[in-house]
């Protein structure tokens, strides 16, 4: 039984420093009154809607630089190419944007505060999140969003512009294939069913 006080232990002690974490991502103090952390909330929970609008915005333009650049007749390569240039251009702003005018609008500084917070008690648990969180930015929220929760470990703005130009291009390269298979097999499908008439 002794396994299981320790366990018990354990879930405490997390759940005290996941309060605090939740705490920390929010940006609530322990004295604030109840209008201070209605207003906090709402700062943080508007800066992050903005973001995902504008977020959700560009990756609708994904596509439709893909379909654009099929229609033109452009090779994959070229495609590649237009859309590596427009998620760099993009990501390059948004990091601007969110250090110059919008403090955190990404919400990528309290995630690592909130993070590091949890650190404090687990690292492995804090790591694993870190891969999971690193998965996510990789394949879907975009080169922006690694380069501002690695902030800390880029030592100067020509570090964290190579780690946008390599994410930009892995998500370039990864999405005009995804989009160009989906759009070919669309095209394939209207033409079927326009065949069938």
């Amino acid at each position: 039984m002794e396994w299981l006080k320790k366990l018990a232990t354990r879930i405490v002690a997390l759940a005290k420093v996941s309060k605090k974490a939740f705490l920390v991502f929010w940006n609530i103090d322990d004295g604030d009154s109840k209008k201070e952390i209605a207003v906090k909330v709402a700062q943080t929970a508007s800066k992050g809607a903005a973001y995902s609008a504008i977020d959700w915005a560009l990756t609708l333009l994904s596509p439709t630089i893909v379909g654009f650049c099929k229609w033109m007749k452009l090779t994959d390569g070229i495609t590649t190419l237009v859309l590596w240039a427009f998620d760099l251009i993009c990501a390059h702003y948004l990091v601007k944007w969110n250090d110059a005018f919008v403090e955190d609008l990404t919400l990528t500084d309290a995630l690592r505060r909130a993070i590091d917070e949890m650190k404090k008690e687990s690292k492995l648990i804090a790591y694993t999140l870190i891969l999971l969180i690193l998965i996510r930015f990789t394949f879907w929220d975009g080169p922006e969003r690694v380069a501002l929760f690695f902030k800390k470990e880029l030592p100067s703005k020509r570090e964290e512009m190579l780690i946008l130009i390599l994410f930009s291009l892995f998500q370039a390269i990864l999405w005009t294939k995804l989009y160009s298979l989906g759009i070919d097999s669309g095209w394939a499908l209207i033409k079927w069913v326009i065949n069938l008439f």
